[in-house]
């Protein structure tokens, strides 16, 4: 976006810290917001780096200057001073003349960090299905409703939105680690500790709403754990509300919704 370049040109190099610098991790549902500052803030100083070579190759001054579809091209008003006059030059030959002529490699190297923290909203709703006999749980309807401001990539994030309710579903109804008089766990295993499969996951439906935020990258926030928080509230409520009962205790499994349903 900011350097005008197809995607397919670009290579993230993924954690290796022989070629990258010192980060301190991903925390607070602050990775699009921080990652994403970074990117933007290096992508604008190569930018200019950029604008300023293309200007020495041209011979035009390089605030008249901007760079789109892989090229450097005067802008509008730029351009109807000139005339006829066609002044442009591909990334490759900006590049070429960099290294070539000015004999200058063009990277940079930034680090970013704000202290903006922008809260991400969202509403979670949910529709089960109890069995009076059993105390059995089933999610049937699930809605969830987060403000993200501006969604960069909307489909990593509806599928951050469904692993969210995934997690947040074993929260509520089944993930509990389980001791023996030793300490040990003994459901050490996938077969005692059930999380949930796909086939038993509820109808889901995710919806965004943008509102942009200032100090965000293009107006982003994040969405994190935001997404896993109000899960299992919205279970337990729902739940409360089928059987008529106060629910304190997590997991909400069978036997502690049949008990509950029974001291009633």
């Amino acid at each position: 976006e900011i350097l005008g370049m197809d995607p397919k040109h670009i290579e993230v190099v993924m954690t290796d810290t022989d070629v990258v610098l010192n980060d301190l991790g991903s925390y607070a549902s602050r990775g699009t917001f921080v990652g994403s500052g970074a990117a933007l803030k290096v992508a604008k100083e190569v930018r200019e780096i950029l604008l300023e070579e293309a200007g020495k190759l041209l011979e035009v001054d390089p605030k008249d200057l901007v760079l789109k579809d892989e090229k450097a091209v005067l802008r509008d008003e730029a351009a109807s001073a000139s005339g006829s006059v066609k002044k442009e030059a591909t990334l490759r030959e900006i590049m070429d003349y960099a290294r070539n002529t000015t004999q200058r490699d063009i990277q940079v190297a930034d680090t970013f960090a704000t202290y903006d923290g922008p809260f991400v909203y969202g509403a979670h709703f949910v529709k089960v299905k109890v069995d009076t006999e059993t105390g059995e749980v089933e999610p049937l309807d699930y809605v969830s409703v987060h403000d993200i401001g501006y969604a960069i990539n909307p489909g990593n994030l509806e599928g951050q939105m469904h692993g969210g309710i995934h997690m947040g579903l074993g929260y509520a109804l089944r993930e509990e680690v389980k001791l023996d008089s030793e300490g040990r766990v003994t459901n050490n295993n996938l077969n005692k500790y059930r999380i949930f499969k796909a086939k038993e996951m509820p109808r889901i439906q995710t919806f965004m709403v943008e509102e942009i935020e200032s100090s965000g990258p293009f107006g982003a926030k994040s969405i994190g754990e935001c997404a896993v928080v109000p899960s299992a509230p919205a279970i337990v409520n729902a739940v409360s509300n089928a059987i008529d009962r106060e629910l304190f205790e997590l997991p909400l499994t069978p036997e502690r919704v049949l008990a509950a349903i029974r001291e009633g």
